[in-house]
């Protein structure tokens, strides 16, 4: 089993408490369990070097990092609404 936690790139890890898959889960279903852990939240990709790239003009790098900003927070209802749709 491959888990990648949820989140919308602003939290979460791998291994939540009552969320993730458990080694208990993994020995009684006889298989692997994997997990991944991703960069985080707006300045979570900043690290990447496509972003420093000259390629890349100021304006792309905006629309970069201005998609996480754009979107409600997390637990206002115009997002729990737009996400159970999708």
């Amino acid at each position: 089993m491959v888990w990648i936690h949820g989140g919308f790139l602003q939290f979460g890890n791998g291994n939540e408490p009552g969320i993730s898959p458990t080694a208990k889960l993994a020995k009684k279903m006889n298989m692997v369990f994997v997990s991944m852990n991703y960069r985080l939240y707006t300045l979570g990709f900043m690290a990447l070097d496509i972003l420093t790239d000259d390629i890349l003009t100021r304006f792309q790098r905006k629309l970069w990092l201005m998609g996480s900003v754009m979107c409600p927070p997390v637990g206002q209802r115009k997002h729990q609404k737009l996400w159970w749709r999708s």
